[in-house]
């Protein structure tokens, strides 16, 4: 199996948005490389339609933890417990250890997610579900608090005032991340491929 590489990432973006994903991908081999592929090529295919002006945004994939390489240091992201993936202003992180153990939805679910607080500005991680679930109606709906099967409930927007719920409030961080990083070969500390 090969080194996955943000080519591989990008082969699955549309090819009019690929100008705008700057594509970092630091991970092992897995088998459920070309399925997250696929993933988040349908995510941003789902997203292209919203009328915004696209600007550049970084998309990495990275094993645990979270680590940016920047000409000036190392930026380590300690995510909360269970956490598939996050934004951090125009960066979009991607966990690789939580997205390869979950279905294809969900991992398209994650990267819509990210797509809409980032380029959308939306911090309200409830409404950001909700945009998703409009998104992605044909597949998901946002029912108390969660994601569940759209051909089990009718979808309704907007929601109602009882449908606004945190997701991610209670969540303790995954300081065990860390350890799995200590614990690994240290080869891994080699900078990640970068297309620039």
């Amino acid at each position: 199996m090969s080194a996955p590489k943000p080519e591989d990432i990008e082969a699955a973006l549309p090819e009019e948005l690929r100008e705008f994903v700057l594509v970092t991908c630091n991970v092992k081999p897995h088998e459920g490389f070309p399925q997250l592929c696929k993933a988040i090529g349908l995510a941003f295919t789902r997203f292209q339609f919203i009328p915004i002006r696209w600007r550049e945004i970084d998309l990495i994939l990275t094993d645990d933890p979270p680590v940016v390489h920047t000409p000036s240091g190392l930026l380590t992201i300690v995510p909360r417990k269970g956490l598939a993936a996050m934004a951090f202003g125009d960066v979009i992180f991607l966990r690789a250890s939580q997205l390869f153990q979950v279905e294809f939805d969900f991992q398209v679910i994650a990267v819509l997610e990210e797509l809409t607080h980032s380029l959308l500005n939306v911090k309200d991680e409830s409404l950001a579900s909700w945009i998703v679930a409009y998104l992605y109606s044909d597949r998901v709906a946002y029912v108390d608090g969660k994601y569940a099967s759209a051909s089990a409930y009718h979808a309704h927007w907007p929601p109602k005032a009882k449908d606004w719920e945190a997701l991610y409030l209670g969540k303790d961080l995954d300081v065990d991340c860390l350890k799995r990083k200590t614990q690994q070969d240290s080869a891994t500390s080699a900078a990640p491929t970068r297309k620039d």
